[in-house]
């Protein structure tokens, strides 16, 4: 990264070693056929218990489109569904951990040629700060200082950096602020992009220019 560039021209800029369907119960109605009515014999005519009696002996019948379904959903397992699971990813969780890549700094400086950093051992910090929240903080790859701490928010699996808050290089001399930038997050694989204002000033010349960083690492 690139921490002493800034300074050289009054400032440099550092580089570092620096995310069911439950089973569905299906009742089934079992429907009883009917037996036959006893025979009754010749006899005086009187009125006969016997349909009432063989009628209450019978099953009750059941629609063949009729279910038991009613118990049979309220013991189903509830389901988690495509948007459930997606809320539940939607945290600042799913982004923290401590990142191993590499980065690029592309510095642009006017009255400077423009400068390029690579660091093969770039490092990331990343703390939950609320469930839609994260802190995201650059490492000095040198001796595992701290570079700057991003306040980020966090929607699906993508974070955006808060612009206006300072990264690289503060001070007097040199002052670099965050102009725009985004996390994204997939699976254990971090992607940081950040565009930074830079203004320095030298042997009473002011300065103003641009950090195009790039990050690319793994969740240890």
């Amino acid at each position: 990264m690139i921490l002493g560039y800034a300074q050289a021209c009054a400032t440099a800029l550092p580089s570092e070693t620096p995310l069911g369907k439950g089973p569905l119960a299906r009742a089934s109605a079992s429907v009883s056929a009917a037996g036959a009515a006893p025979a009754v014999d010749a006899g005086p005519p009187e009125p006969s218990p016997a349909p009432e009696a063989t009628a209450e002996l019978l099953p009750p019948t059941k629609d063949a489109g009729s279910s038991d379904a009613g118990p049979a959903t309220a013991s189903a397992a509830p389901s988690m569904d495509a948007g459930a699971v997606l809320a539940a990813a939607s945290t600042g969780a799913a982004f923290v951990g401590s990142y191993l890549g590499k980065d690029r700094a592309l510095v642009r400086l006017s009255g400077k040629p423009d400068q390029t950093e690579d660091d093969p051992k770039a490092r990331i910090n990343i703390a939950e700060r609320g469930t839609d929240a994260i802190g995201i903080t650059l490492v000095n790859s040198a001796d595992g200082s701290p570079i700057c701490t991003l306040n980020a928010r966090v929607e699906k699996s993508r974070a955006e950096v808060a612009p206006g808050q300072p990264c690289f290089a503060s001070g007097p001399s040199a002052q670099s602020n965050v102009m725009q930038g985004s996390a994204s997050i997939a699976g254990k694989r971090l992607t940081l992009d950040l565009r930074i204002e830079m203004r320095v000033t030298a042997n009473g010349q002011l300065a103003t220019g641009s950090i195009d960083y790039h990050f690319e690492g793994t969740r240890q």
